[in-house]
């Protein structure tokens, strides 16, 4: 992904420097039809052209290896991950030389063929060939990747504020999970009831599983008795288990202490499964018999990566409590006090275990980390806009300044002839606003068709609204608008007789 952003905005530097090294052809043409006239080839303004070219590389590539260096702890945090290539080191030198190069060959190849073809005779006549298509297409070419940009970044960060406000269906905040160790394992329920007695601590559970955690057990299970049988995950949690997570029982009853082993409480997506209204007190074939005593509301135990899938709870038997399964401690911490509760939390356990054998956190963190890839791209997305705005802007930029230089006789025999600042103005803006609007045009299909591929991944995801195709648009054209406008209206109100007085 970072190798994708940086690939673009180095392309969107080529267009750039193609852009406004042609935008100057008037100023080179004479050069090329002197040199030409004194003997020089086409081949030796080639090499010219391409030396300057991979020049200005050279030198951009050096102020970007010091700058990288001065930013790579921040870019280490936005990558959240621990470089281990140093920048100095031989092959990394190689590898940037290199590109650089190749930058500096490919953005000055089309401007040295396109000087170095003049010829003494049309540059005499003031008659230069007309490029004015190709430059245009690269104006939209440029424009169409920074809007692709800026629409992919707002359609991330939407996937993503979801992501962190979506109602998981059970409350996470102040919920600590403790992986219990194997010494700890025999001792689980004497651990329990030592954190009950904390007054910082609201709510102990053991469960054999926790939400978030990837692993799973599984049983053959049958809805009813002309269903197919097919595996169902299961969860063997304690009595507070329920009241611990914040989960909402929508009918039947909660486990209570000394549960029979045969009840058991589902969701409400193995509830639709069974396929009636009343499922309290039905029997499935679940480890044997089963009676459901209860039903919780769904709730996403996994990422939203994943559909939300039948799932069944039942209390754990003698066997089960001996350690023989992997189990954990779900802590409900007094929200006002959660400093103390971890400390105390680390006391107790302490006292089982070392810290080393001990793994605990709070659940939300343990959340988001099923997301750090999107994090990592939405944060690519960030930078790339940002930086392919402003070249986009800069590009477009000097090419205005280019067209009003190469056209103020022409606006000063207007502005005798009658014409107002705000016509001229609007005739010199208005060619832009066209490229830029059709960049608007052709990057929708190629925004729809990337983010669909990756929201895809999600099975709980936002919809793709005209709303950020148009907040990118809009953003875009007052970004170009507020660039050029200065320049465009000061041309507009130059004095005529400054442009004519030589004429």
């Amino acid at each position: 992904m970072f190798s994708i952003v940086a690939v673009a905005v180095l392309f969107m530097a080529c267009i750039n420097f193609i852009n406004l090294s042609t935008a100057s052809h008037v100023k080179r043409a004479k050069e090329v039809g002197l040199r030409k006239v004194i003997g020089a080839s086409r081949k030796h303004l080639v090499f010219q052209f391409l030396a300057e070219s991979t020049l200005t590389a050279l030198l951009a590539g050096i102020f970007a290896v010091l700058f990288a260096d001065l930013m790579l702890g921040a870019f280490k945090d936005i990558i959240q991950q621990e470089l281990l290539v140093s920048l100095y080191s031989t092959e990394l030198a190689i590898t940037l030389v290199s590109i650089v190069i190749i930058t500096g060959v490919v953005a000055g190849l089309y401007p040295a063929w396109y000087l170095s073809s003049f010829t003494p005779d049309r540059v005499l006549r003031n008659r230069g060939k007309n490029n004015l298509l190709f430059r245009n297409s690269l104006v939209v070419l440029q424009f169409s990747i920074a809007t692709i940009f800026i629409v992919v970044t707002l359609i991330v960060n939407k996937q993503m504020s979801f992501l962190k406000d979506k109602d998981m269906g059970f409350d996470m905040d102040n919920l600590m999970y403790v992986e219990l160790s194997k010494k700890m394992t025999n001792e689980q329920g004497v651990i329990s009831d030592e954190l009950r007695k904390l007054p910082w601590i609201e709510s102990v559970s053991w469960s054999q599983n926790m939400p978030m955690n990837r692993t799973r057990s599984s049983a053959s299970t049958r809805w009813h008795a002309d269903s197919e049988a097919q595996m169902v995950e299961y969860w063997v949690v304690e009595d507070p288990f329920i009241e611990t997570t914040g989960m909402r029982l929508l009918a039947g009853r909660n486990f209570e202490p000394d549960e029979a082993n045969h009840h058991i409480i589902i969701n409400e997506t193995a509830a639709r499964a069974i396929g009636t209204e009343d499922v309290i007190g039905k029997r499935i074939s679940f480890i044997k018999s089963s009676e459901i005593i209860g039903v919780v509301s769904d709730f996403h135990f996994k990422s939203l990566h994943n559909e939300i899938k039948p799932i069944i709870f039942k209390v754990p038997t003698a066997e089960e409590l001996t350690g023989r399964f992997g189990s954990y401690l779900l802590v409900r911490m007094d929200e006002k006090n959660l400093v103390k509760g971890r400390e105390a939390l680390e006391t107790v356990l302490s006292a089982y275990d070392d810290q080393s054998g001990i793994t605990y956190g709070f659940l939300s963190g343990t959340a988001q980390r099923f997301y750090t890839d999107e994090s990592k791209t939405a944060n690519a997305f960030r930078y790339a806009a940002v930086f392919s705005i402003i070249i986009s802007t800069m590009g477009l930029l000097g090419l205005i300044i280019s067209a009003i230089s190469s056209r103020m006789k022409e606006f000063g025999i207007r502005k005798v002839l009658g014409a107002s600042a705000m016509s001229i103005g609007q005739s010199i803006s208005k060619h832009f606003l066209v490229l830029i609007s059709i960049s608007l045009i052709i990057s929708i299909p190629v925004i729809f068709y990337t983010m669909n591929e990756w929201l895809a991944d999600f099975s709980y995801r936002v919809n793709i609204t005209p709303v950020e195709f148009f907040s990118g648009a809009l953003l875009v054209l007052l970004i170009s608008f507020g660039a050029v406008s200065v320049h465009v209206f000061k041309a507009a109100r130059a004095n005529p007789i400054d442009a004519l007085r030589h004429d």
